[in-house]
């Protein structure tokens, strides 16, 4: 685990003292002063502005997602493992972990000395007791109890070693426990922590107003530190202000009202970095996807057959420009091309007549690659289960490559659902 911990001291280094020069986390349009942005080593001190688009709907962060890209209250939370800037999953409060030979329970050991914002340690029964409640279906959302389904039984080894044992084999437990969104709160504070949330993240919390303010101040006990040992975060404070609209989101920015937003309208991009581009800095990433999907199984598609994939390039060309300002790109799949582990899938167009159906054996272009769904973890063998249908319906088969952090899967072969 050697090579985790030093990744993961990169990552998580980087981010913080990024964080105190005005670098808190991009999307599409992100922006901060240029010359801020430029310094390697910030002071200690200062206060972040921050224009987020969007706002938590709650604090209590195994009710509420904390989206760690646009919500500040996400800096008050940290999980077993964290992630590096190539996406690989890397120590975090567990400093340590491996598998059974099985890959039915999973062994995490503990990062001593890392506190909760209440000042109590975090120990093994405190991430017992933390997995446990994001289970509770009365506590837990869909997307938190999702990530953790698999795990069935949560085992206290010794205080800084705790044990997961899975329901079925899964690689996938070490990407499932990243603090987003398997974050950690202190058991002392579950009643409270839709009041008053205790993370264990290097932001501690002061107040918060929906869609107006939040604050957050240094927890000075973190117990990260930059490359010279220096404790981390620099920052004494962040302020979140939320604003919805693109254009008011814009002027706080220009007006020195916030000193970061985290996105900007699609039309306003190329224009601001020809005007402005000297005087903030811009980070492009990913964003998202955007799809549309249509009923084959009932309505006015259902009566379809397969043909090989049609090409339109041009008019992929034009749906990008005419939404998206030229600021997206088509995919095959439902991952951006720049993830580990793109699905490679070919789906075959659908053309309204009333000839027989195609089958899985009459789409020659479809990979011909398989593997058996038992290979699949357990979320992704749900999605391939749910795909299977009786009469001229066959199921998908999947590809899958276990070797990397997270699991990638991708469709071997496709065919037409129909009714």
């Amino acid at each position: 685990m050697d090579r985790h911990t030093e990744t993961a001291d990169l990552s998580r280094r980087t981010f913080l003292t990024a964080t105190s020069a005005v670098l808190v986390g991009a999307t599409l349009g992100g922006l901060a002063p240029h010359g801020i942005a430029a310094q390697r080593h910030p002071r200690q001190g200062g206060v972040l502005q921050f224009g987020p688009l969007l706002d938590t709907s709650g604090l209590d962060s195994h009710r509420h997602n904390q989206l760690h890209t646009s919500n500040p209250t996400a800096a008050m939370y940290t999980g077993l493992t964290d992630l590096d800037q190539q996406g690989n999953i890397v120590p975090g409060i567990a400093e340590s972990w491996e598998p059974n030979k099985d890959l039915t329970s999973w062994v995490f050991r503990l990062r001593k000395g890392v506190l909760f914002h209440n000042g109590r340690e975090v120990d093994a029964e405190a991430v017992k007791l933390n997995l446990l409640r994001i289970k509770d279906p009365a506590i837990g959302t869909d997307w938190h109890r999702g990530v953790v389904e698999n795990i069935e039984t949560v085992e206290v080894v010794d205080k800084y070693t705790v044990r997961l044992n899975t329901r079925v084999p899964d690689v996938a437990v070490p990407a499932n426990v990243v603090f987003y969104p398997t974050n950690l709160i202190a058991p002392e504070s579950f009643d409270s922590a839709s009041e008053h949330p205790i993370g264990t993240g290097p932001f501690k919390f002061v107040s918060w107003t929906r869609w107006n303010e939040t604050r957050l101040v240094r927890f000075e006990n973190y117990w990260e530190t930059d490359a010279e040992g220096n404790s981390l975060p620099y920052l004494d404070e962040i302020i979140g202000k939320p604003k919805k609209e693109d254009s008011v989101r814009l002027t706080a920015l220009r007006t020195g009202q916030v000193h970061l937003i985290d996105s900007m309208a699609y039309a306003d991009v190329e224009r601001f970095k020809k005007s402005y581009g000297d005087k903030y800095t811009i980070w492009q990433w990913h964003f998202g996807g955007i799809f549309v999907v249509f009923n084959f199984r009932r309505g006015p598609f259902r009566t379809s057959v397969c043909a090989p994939p049609r090409r339109t390039p041009s008019t992929a060309r034009r749906s990008t420009t005419r939404c998206f300002m030229g600021r997206a790109t088509c995919s095959t799949s439902p991952t951006h091309g720049g993830i580990s582990g793109t699905w490679k899938a070919r789906v075959c167009s659908m053309i309204p007549t009333r000839r027989k159906p195609c089958s899985s054996r009459q789409a020659p272009w479809a990979p011909r690659s398989r593997s058996s769904v038992s290979r699949l973890p357990p979320r992704l063998s749900g999605v391939a289960k749910s795909s299977r249908s009786s009469g001229t319906v066959s199921a998908s088969r999947w590809t899958c490559s276990l070797s990397t952090p997270y699991p990638s899967c991708r469709p071997a072969s496709t065919a037409t659902l129909m009714g």
